[in-house]
């Protein structure tokens, strides 16, 4: 009878090439934009429970023009505003048997399974701080709203603290996003366009890639347009696509000075003691991306997806 790979079976031994493949999707697209705007670096918090800053909310009121003679107005001050920004505390829970540890010694496993399970572990969170900080809580769909309180400060009745924000959009037009830069350039805002950046996910993306109507949208290379798709611009300002973003919205950051990451406590492992033969352990981490003047940034909600 033939030798097969049937019948040998029990005494070939399998081949796995070192390493392995990371087959699940974690987002780390966000937080390294910021953190370039900022010089490479997280700020540190200090200590405290939020990020607090304060706020020029309305200037002299006593400003005027005058003629010879005319009587002096009454004085006016600065109106000053205190604003905070909550840290939002992140962890993920490890735990490792004895048996487990045992068996995977002497490198007996594929891959270092106990090694990998903090290092990936940590990269699970990082992908939750990432789409925190881009979500609708605590991230930057709250900052950037005309109707949503802000770091303590109510919008709808603090104009200085709303930012642009456009009706429900639906299909996206050229003037969309020209109304949007218009309003933050103009209009008793004064955002920089030399600092703007805008956000959005892939689909919003291919929208603005797709649109068509008037000269200023020939913003790519006469050619075949494929190989600009991932590096356009809009009026000049570069977009940058996100994963995981809200598939019907667009933002229009201005970002120098305007936002800041910062870091409350970094990467911490704490030991949670012995749990039966298992070892238990808890990875932290806290922090904020908070915008420190909301006025000067935009949002278009509700557009087509």
């Amino acid at each position: 009878m033939a030798l097969t790979t049937t019948s040998a079976a029990e005494v070939i031994r399998p081949i796995v090439r070192e390493g392995f493949t990371e087959a699940v999707y974690r987002n780390n697209s966000l937080i390294p934009i910021f953190l370039a705007n900022q010089g490479g670096a997280p700020r540190p918090s200090g200590g405290d429970t939020s990020r607090r800053f304060k706020v020029n909310s309305a200037g002299n009121d006593s400003v005027e023009t005058f003629t010879e003679g005319q009587a002096a107005p009454a004085s006016g001050e600065q109106t000053w505003v205190s604003a905070a920004v909550a840290y939002t505390h992140f962890r993920i829970m490890l735990e490792f048997t004895g048996h487990a540890r045992a068996a995977l010694q002497a490198g007996q496993g594929y891959v270092d399974a106990i090694g990998e399970e903090i290092a990936l572990g940590q990269k699970d969170l990082v992908d939750l701080i990432t789409t925190t900080y881009m979500s609708g809580s605590n991230g930057m769909e709250t900052a950037v709203d005309s109707t949503t309180t802000y770091a303590g400060i109510p919008r709808g009745s603090s104009s200085y603290w709303e930012s642009y924000e456009a009706a429900s959009v639906g299909t996206l037009a050229v003037t969309d996003l020209e109304d949007a830069i218009e309003a933050l350039l103009d209009n008793d805002r004064g955002a920089s366009a030399e600092g703007m950046r805008l956000f959005m996910p892939y689909n919003q993306a291919t929208n603005i890639y797709r649109l068509t109507g008037t000269p200023a949208t020939q913003f790519i290379a006469d050619g075949d347009k494929a190989p600009a798709f991932l590096r356009q611009t809009f009026a000049g300002i570069p977009m940058s696509p996100l994963g995981d973003f809200t598939n019907t919205v667009i933002i229009l950051a201005d970002m120098p000075g305007k936002w800041e990451v910062v870091e409350h406590e970094g990467f911490m492992t704490k030991d949670m003691g012995a749990t039966g033969d298992a070892d238990l352990a808890m990875v932290t981490y806290r922090g904020a991306l908070v915008c420190l003047d909301p006025k000067l940034q935009g949002k278009l909600p509700g557009v087509t997806a």
